[in-house]
């Protein structure tokens, strides 16, 4: 028959099931592992479990007729529930008001506890807003401890502002950027009141100096870390000076003679070489110093008769286009920055500006050490030599690849920068393109993927893919090819050790476009049904198919089956491989998509 349950034993059920609820919240925050871990989800995801926990509890207080109050008091085991979580929250926040008062003590090992106590408070206010009082509690504690912080924090600033002692002042900073990475939720608050201080010592040459020193003690803290993320980090400009200062102190140091002296080859004119570098040193730094003087220089600099009105592929010319392209980098990036010392003589060393490798580097590129010390115009106008330059990481070869680009362009090639990274692309070009509009050479430029300019490269008079497309599809004989006139083009590739690994020297770009139509969709449906029996499936199969025949007789009626053959025979081959062809499945923008590794990313349109 049917089970039942007698009302004593359904009473006695509700009651057990009642004390048992009780007992998993109040149980659940004693010793919690997952209350003092540094991931902030694992919180999120605990208070909402506790919530799930005691939402029974707080629903059966419409069974208190049916159990007995003098024996349980539905209403007493959830009002001691919230009285349980609201002392645990109390217990939270005065722990946290002892941890807060040692913050700014430079007690950095307490750092950690105190993010994870003010997050316990945060992830309640969440995630357990049903138990009105509780999470009121936890958002008006937390909102005390922020207030107390925010006062301290401003002491501490004042505090670095006044020091005298730099040694002292970086110590303080250190432990400030140390809190604001260990305490996520005060990470903005904490780097704006840093930068607040530094921008006060940057406002004056008197007080620029202060900046200096702080540079020069955090350069050797025993936190090297912390330091190195305040020197370097994009969340404080204040050292972006110093990090030039830093870098000219090493880049410097090597003379364009140290340079010269170690190239190595046949037939290089190194005298040519050094009285090139002379020359362009001189005109660089005369540009520099007058459109530092005089703002209207920098404007003037893209049009100058140099760069515009000359004529010819003269190296004078040329050398003189280097100066005007980096002596308008070097003041582009060098606004707002304060370049002279108290006395008011300019610092070169807080510029940024190229090292003799990088000049040189480009010489020897655009052919200046040719025996004789020149190249012909003839050389130029056929986009110059094949060359290989090695430049290091962290040497500016970024710079290098944009003003020779910039130089080609000028001289009317049209350049094409590739590289195996679309990220690095994208980084390269948007950190020149400023300059490159600036000397009307934006549209002659292109930086992309070694796949994105095979692509351009293709398709240059048509789309090929859509004419190949209408070819099959239509019973014309041509789709007509418009051959525009372009430029000479220079190819610099980036990153080209990578361009001679096996998968990109020597190998094919093969296009392929997909040939949508009824009767084509049909015949892959057929093969497709029949994969089991792929093994013995053969091309004569298949040609007896009707919708092999269809596609014959509506594809340029039967001239494309030559083609519609050997497209078959693929897919025969790949139903018998299909099982064990390397693929990844990824979700994007919503949607879950099949891709294909592609150099460095994953395609999902291969």
């Amino acid at each position: 028959g049917t089970p039942f349950l007698l009302y004593e034993d359904a009473q006695k059920c509700i009651r057990d099931s009642l004390l048992a609820w009780k007992a998993d919240v109040c149980q659940r925050l004693q010793g919690n592992e997952h209350l003092i871990t540094h991931n902030s989800s694992d919180r999120d995801s605990f208070y909402k479990s506790l919530l799930s926990s005691y939402q029974p509890l707080k629903h059966a207080e419409i069974l208190a007729t049916h159990v007995d109050a003098a024996t349980l008091d539905v209403k007493q085991i959830n009002r001691q529930c919230i009285d349980h979580l609201h002392s645990e929250v109390r217990q939270f926040a005065n722990e946290l008001d002892k941890v807060a008062k040692h913050m700014l003590d430079g007690a950095t090992e307490r750092y950690e506890e105190f993010y994870q106590l003010w997050d316990n408070l945060r992830a309640v206010n969440e995630h357990l807003a049903e138990i009105t009082e509780v999470s009121r509690e936890a958002q008006n504690r937390k909102g005390d401890v922020e207030r107390d912080f925010d006062r301290q924090l401003l002491e501490m600033s004042k505090a670095i502002s006044v020091e005298s002692d730099a040694k002292k002042q970086a110590d303080m900073l250190v432990n400030l950027k140390s809190m604001a990475v260990k305490v996520p939720c005060f990470n903005e608050r904490v780097c704006r009141k840093i930068n607040d201080v530094l921008n006060r010592f940057s406002e004056s040459r008197e007080t620029y100096e202060i900046i200096g020193q702080l540079a020069l003690e955090l350069e050797k803290h025993t936190d090297s870390s912390m330091a190195h993320l305040l020197l370097h980090d994009k969340q404080h400009d204040a050292f972006k000076d110093y990090d030039v200062l830093f870098r000219n102190q090493k880049t410097l140091s090597f003379k364009a003679e140290d340079v010269v002296a170690a190239l190595a080859g046949d037939n290089i004119e190194k005298a040519t070489l050094l009285e090139h570098y002379k020359t362009f040193d001189e005109e660089y730094w005369s540009l520099v110093t007058s459109g530092l003087k005089d703002e209207t220089v920098f404007g003037m600099l893209p049009n100058h008769p140099d760069i515009k009105g000359g004529k010819g592929t003269s190296l004078t010319r040329i050398r003189k286009m280097m100066a005007h392209l980096f002596a308008y980098w070097t003041l582009e990036r060098s606004r707002n920055a304060v370049l002279s010392t108290k006395d008011g003589k300019l610092d070169k060393a807080r510029l940024l500006q190229p090292h003799a490798a990088q000049v040189i580097a480009i010489f020897r590129l655009l052919g200046f050490d040719m025996p004789g010390g020149s190249m012909e115009d003839s050389t130029y106008k056929k986009g110059g030599f094949n060359h290989l330059v090695e430049i290091k990481t962290g040497e500016g070869k970024s710079v290098v690849l944009a003003i020779t680009a910039a130089v080609w362009a000028l001289l009317g090639f049209q350049v094409d920068c590739a590289c195996y990274s679309a990220y690095l692309s994208s980084r390269d070009y948007e950190a020149f393109r400023t300059m490159f509009d600036a000397f009307g050479v934006a549209n002659l430029i292109e930086y992309g993927t070694f796949q994105v300019l095979c692509e351009k490269f293709i398709n240059r008079n048509k789309d090929i893919r859509q004419s190949v497309e209408a070819i099959i599809r239509t019973k014309g004989t041509s789709t007509g090819f418009t051959f525009a006139k372009t430029r000479d083009k220079v190819l610099l590739i980036d990153e080209v050790d990578v361009f001679f690994q096996q998968e990109f020297y020597g190998s094919k770009y093969c296009l392929i476009t997909s040939i949508r139509y009824p009767a084509v969709t049909a015949l892959i449906k057929s093969i497709w049904v029949h994969r089991d029996t792929s093994t013995r499936l053969s091309l004569h199969d298949i040609k007896g198919y009707p919708e092999y025949q269809k596609c014959c007789s509506e594809l340029r009626a039967g001239q494309s089956e030559p083609l519609l053959e050997e497209l078959v025979k693929s897919m025969i081959i790949a139903l018998r491989h299909y099982k064990t062809h390397q693929y990844e499945v990824r979700e994007v923008n919503g949607q879950w998509k099949i891709g294909y590794k592609d150099q460095d990313t994953i395609s999902y349109n291969v």
